[in-house]
């Protein structure tokens, strides 16, 4: 589990960039829908930063959902649809 910022997209390479130039460790390559950078914080603590919104994410998932994802509280009129 991690908490996601959402950015703009037109800011993500220079918040990226300055991560990165800054040696801050990465746990995890990109595989989402979107840029999306995944970082540690001082304390170890797993974030990132990501274009888009969770609308947009939740979206994805519906579309092609992860190996065992499971999204609750749907019925026959709501399931797969965002």
């Amino acid at each position: 589990t991690h908490y996601a910022f959402s950015i703009a997209e037109a800011d993500f390479a220079l918040f990226a960039g300055r991560l990165n130039a800054a040696g801050v460790p990465v746990w995890k390559t990109n595989k989402s829908e979107g840029a999306s950078h995944y970082f540690l914080d001082p304390d170890g603590h797993k974030l990132e930063l990501h274009v888009g919104n969770l609308a947009q994410r939740l979206a994805a998932c519906r579309a092609k959902p992860y190996k065992g994802m499971v999204f609750f509280g749907e019925d026959e009129q709501t399931a797969g649809n965002p």
